[in-house]
Parts: structure tokens; C-alpha cells; sequence
């Protein structure tokens, strides 16, 4: 579960710092038959495979928390171009 933050913060992973060979032993190590045989649809299977996942990173990668400036906008790209004018 998640930690309540305070609004302005966002909480990111920092990926280029995660334990990738102790996550590819844990993934290696688990016995993914009970995942399998207690989740018989592909629905069910499919979301305790990412729910793994997601548990996984959570326990393998750190996270670290982004203030969010709310007068700035980024990424923004208008909704529609702008006209071409061709003469």
C-alpha cells in the first residue's frame, strides 16, 4: 500500500538505480505454479502476474519523491497545428 503524500508531491522511481540481478533472482526463485493454478482465467492469471511484477519493482527499485510546481505545464503541444499555409 502506498503512502499518503501531500498533494504537491509525485513519487517516481529512480530506475537507472534499481537491484536488477536481485530482481532477476527473485523472479528466478518464485514458484509461479499457485499463481498459475489459483488464477485458472487468463484475466486472473494475467493480473497476478502484474501484481507480482509491480511488488517486485516496489521491493527492487527506490523511489524518491518529485515536487510539482502547479504554474508549470510540461509537455504541452497544442491541440490542434498550426495551419500550413502553402502560398
Amino acid at each position: 500500500m502506498s503512502p499518503v503524500l501531500p498533494p504537491m508531491l509525485h513519487v517516481t522511481n529512480s530506475t537507472g538505480l534499481g537491484d536488477y540481478f536481485s530482481m532477476n533472482d527473485f523472479l528466478f526463485n518464485t514458484d509461479w505454479n499457485p499463481i498459475l493454478c489459483f488464477n485458472p482465467s487468463a484475466q486472473s492469471s494475467w493480473i497476478a502476474f502484474v501484481q507480482k511484477i509491480h511488488s517486485v519493482i516496489d521491493m527492487f527499485v527506490p523511489t524518491y519523491r518529485v515536487p510539482r510546481s502547479s504554474n508549470v505545464v510540461r509537455h504541452s503541444k497544442p491541440a490542434c497545428p498550426k495551419e500550413v499555409k502553402m502560398f
